[in-house]
């Protein structure tokens, strides 16, 4: 159980949302309000590995009935 529960850290937290399948507002900080729910969920996202083995677009096909999701093309890629 202790993988489920694992927190990300500062470090883990940059990481993530400095990935290329984000288009973070500039002065966006996400250490200061990630709490442990946030930290735990960063964790097991970065641990499956979904954001590096799948596109923006596979995603939203795969979970458009559950979510919706706001998208961008930067560079041309989706974000």
């Amino acid at each position: 159980m202790d993988p489920y529960f694992k927190e990300a850290t500062d470090q883990d937290l940059d990481i993530f949302i400095n990935s290329k399948s984000f288009d973070v507002p500039s002065g966006f900080e996400l250490i200061p309000i990630a709490d442990t729910v946030i930290r735990t969920k960063i964790a097991l996202i970065s641990k499956s590995g979904i954001l590096d083995n799948h596109t923006i677009k596979e995603l939203k096909l795969l979970l458009k009935s559950k979510f919706q999701f706001k998208t961008i093309i930067d560079g041309g890629i989706e974000k």
